[in-house]
């Protein structure tokens, strides 16, 4: 699970000191947290949500500005993920944290919806413009 939330952490901070914090920023909730959960599903998209969460609030931070992205500290990346995560890291924020948490993560439109506050129409819309954008840049260089 903590592979998943630098994932998700590092897809919108684009920074591995960063996300590292906001993953120990989320397991620490995790370990705080009283309530209960129903299923492990539940439990999954808690923590995705407390991790999208987190990182919007770096983003809003005064002292937040973009820094190098280092494609080394994401786990499990081949030299082609690498350059696919390249593009999917220059899409805007609303289509890439739908294309993410779809297509590495593998959840449904409707769960990526419930996670994010959005409705399942609108979490495939934004996956359908960033595959467009995607497609656009990735054809570009060729």
């Amino acid at each position: 699970m903590k592979d998943v939330v630098y994932r998700i952490a590092f897809t919108y901070v684009r920074n591995s000191a960063d996300a590292l914090d906001i993953v120990q920023d989320v397991m620490i909730r995790l370990y705080r947290y009283d309530g209960v959960f129903n299923d492990d599903l539940h439990r999954r998209q808690w923590i995705i949500r407390v991790t999208v969460n987190k990182a919007k609030d770096v983003l809003k931070a005064s002292w937040f500005h973009h820094r190098e992205i280092d494609f080394t500290q994401i786990p499990d990346l081949r030299n082609k993920d690498k350059n696919i995560l390249e593009e999917i890291l220059q899409i805007l924020l609303k289509y890439r944290s739908v294309i993410v948490l779809h297509y590495y993560e593998g959840y449904t439109y409707a769960e990526i919806a419930k996670m994010l506050g959005i409705g399942e129409s609108a979490a495939k819309m934004r996956a359908e413009r960033g595959r467009k954008l995607l497609k656009l840049e990735l054809t570009e260089g060729d």
